[in-house]
């Protein structure tokens, strides 16, 4: 067997355990080693499973995971190498290289409708995770599979809308998927072109109107985004025209895109000159975005800024922040909570917000309970910081106690609470304001037709 260990992208340390013992080589050469396979395939089981219980001992071992996927992958166990990827997803996000390679090597082998379905699980989860524009663009080549099926069209193009609406207004990427989406419907629109000296019929011809309109609609939705090489996708549209003009108010909206990426452009060129993970970059651009009110531009470059300080719980604290606060968008605030706390379970302030977007959502009692519980066990970094989260359990507690039937003011008809707290206020503290105060509370309360409270209320002014 020849293998050359460079290619097998393992790391250094794997390389030199998986020879030590079988050959003795410059592991910094590039030239190609061959060992005998079966002393081979023990070394690989035998790190394998060293990996296999440091994850017993650990699971949250960020770096065995990473290693025991690779082996398991390039020993072409796939029900392995499956479980693992598991493992590591239920307590990781995975980013946008992790998931392709999964996804891909599911959609190798998927044949039955199941097995296609679980792929369609995957690109689920995969979404869940972060902006990942590669997995957008194979999630919509893998549904063009479906074409053949009933609905099959629909399935395609709901797929294509779905990523225009996750990453369309992404002004780098975003082109990538609107070019796959022309494309798709241009082939269709040939696909009606009649054959050499075929006369269309009248539903031919309403067909192919359609997709002609199709085409267009996706030109000019794509022209009014401010998105790199906007000249080239104009030319393209220009083209397609042939003879026509293109129309003074799709003009005028590509125009008012242009002037948008003219402005953003700057901000653009810092993030791509400068050093991952581009942090100061990222917020002063979102603050640019903020000021021009536009949220769905404001929550694209939220979800970038994620994915380049996935560990930086103060980006998430400022996204979710903006989701609660400006957008107050309850459900999304919760499904972006919960990626929070998967990146950063150390963060006190991120699992306080977690709970309480729950509580919005009115979720189920047991449900918040479970996440005051999974906080408890997220290792945080201080005695400080717990008790923080007992203090927002006992908030919540509070505020699911419904105070007018727990304590009806019929249970003291008298007021006796009331006026006792009345000459307290009097007669120690010498806060008559407060005392008259509380006293009016009792007057207005249907009892001021009694001439019994107001003799008392003189008494206490005496």
């Amino acid at each position: 067997m020849i293998l050359n260990f460079k290619q097998l992208h393992l790391k250094s340390g794997f390389r030199k355990r998986c020879m030590r013992g079988i050959y003795s080589a410059n592991f910094q050469s590039t030239t190609y080693i061959t060992i005998e396979i079966s002393a081979f395939e023990k070394v690989l089981v035998a790190i394998m499973q060293d990996y296999a219980r440091t994850l017993a001992a650990d699971i949250f071992l960020y770096d065995p995971h990473i290693e025991l996927i690779r082996l398991l992958r390039l020993s072409g166990d796939l029900t392995a190498v499956r479980t693992a990827r598991e493992r590591m997803s239920s307590v990781y996000p995975l980013t946008e290289e992790l998931w392709l390679d999964w996804l891909r090597d599911e959609i190798k082998i998927a044949e039955a409708a199941e097995e296609k379905d679980h792929v369609l699980q995957l690109f689920e989860k995969a979404f869940k995770d972060y902006l990942s524009p590669g997995v957008w663009l194979e999630y919509v080549q893998f549904c063009i599979g479906f074409m053949a099926e009933e609905g099959g069209m629909q399935k395609v193009r709901s797929a294509f809308e779905r990523a225009i609406g996750a990453i369309g207004l992404h002004p780098v990427k975003g082109s990538i998927i609107w070019e796959a989406y022309r494309e798709f419907e241009h082939a269709m629109l040939c696909g009606m072109q009649p054959a050499p000296g075929a006369v269309q019929t009248a539903s031919q011809k309403e067909a192919e109107t359609a997709q002609i309109a199709r085409v267009e609609s996706l030109f000019k939705r794509q022209l009014a985004i401010p998105l790199l090489h906007m000249q080239q996708t104009m030319s393209e549209y220009k083209t397609w025209l042939d003879e026509a003009e293109v129309n003074p108010q799709l003009a005028q909206t590509y125009d008012k895109a242009c002037s948008k990426l003219q402005t953003i452009t700057p901000f653009e060129s810092k993030l791509s000159s400068s050093e991952s993970p581009h942090l100061e970059e990222y917020l002063t651009y979102i603050d640019h975005e903020v000021s021009k009110n536009e949220p769905q531009r404001v929550l694209c470059l939220y979800e970038r800024a994620i994915q380049d300080n996935c560990l930086n719980a103060e980006v998430w604290i400022k996204y979710t922040k903006y989701l609660d606060s400006v957008l107050k968008a309850k459900s999304q605030a919760f499904d972006t909570y919960e990626r929070a706390v998967r990146n950063c379970p150390w963060s006190c302030a991120l699992w306080l917000g977690y709970c309480r977007a729950a509580e919005r959502l009115q979720l189920p009692h047991d449900q918040i309970t479970d996440l005051f519980t999974k906080a408890l066990g997220s290792g945080f970094a201080s005695g400080a910081e717990y008790l923080q989260l007992w203090m927002g359990n006992l908030h919540y507690m509070h505020r699911r106690i419904d105070w007018h039937s727990a304590f009806p003011e019929d249970g003291d008809p008298t007021f006796s609470l009331l006026k006792y707290w009345a000459r307290v206020e009097a007669r120690f503290c010498h806060n008559m304001p407060k005392a008259r105060e509380i006293w009016k509370k009792v007057m207005q309360s249907g009892v001021g037709s009694q001439a019994e409270f107001w003799l008392e209320y003189v008494e206490l002014e005496r």
